[in-house]
């Protein structure tokens, strides 16, 4: 089963900034309207070009009630962190770090690039979250891309 619009963000636990800082999707999701993007690699070219949107259009998407934009990969926080902060988007971004590819079993959203990355890694996907609830949600057909994945899209969901 691939997650869709109405599903319930599933009971998965990664790292936040640190291995002991323990965030669980659901609950991060509980109570908030947020944005959570589905990467396939920190630091990579697409990835690179999609989020800087999300960062300049941080105030836009605050006012229009998002409370939480997370960045779910599967990377280590090193890497996560270090992207962050690169892009500027610390005390926006809401860095997610699957190190165990949980997320992607758990929604039908994982995709083998282990000969690339040396592990599964998610497709690359948006859903827009109301109170852990997927209320929309686009799947990238080219996980290379970001063409459907964007802040334009965000911001006109909102």
């Amino acid at each position: 089963m691939t997650l869709k619009e109405g599903d319930t963000l599933p009971d998965v636990t990664v790292i936040g900034k640190s291995p002991e800082e323990k965030v669980n999707l659901k609950q991060l999701y509980s109570g908030k309207k947020g944005i959570l993007l589905g990467v396939v690699a920190a630091f990579s070219g697409t990835c690179n070009d999609q989020l800087p949107g999300f960062i300049y259009e941080f105030e836009s998407l605050k006012a229009k009630g998002v409370e939480v934009i997370g960045v779910l990969s599967c990377d280590h926080h090193f890497s996560m962190n270090a992207w962050n902060e690169k892009l500027g988007g610390e005390g926006k971004l809401t860095m997610l770090c699957d190190i165990k590819s949980q997320f992607g079993p758990a929604t039908g959203l994982g995709v083998d690039l282990t000969e690339v990355f040396g592990n599964m890694r998610n497709q690359r996907f948006m859903a827009l979250v109301q109170n852990g609830k997927v209320v929309k949600m686009v799947i990238e057909k080219d996980f290379t891309k970001s063409v459907v994945t964007t802040v334009k899209q965000a911001l006109e969901w909102l």
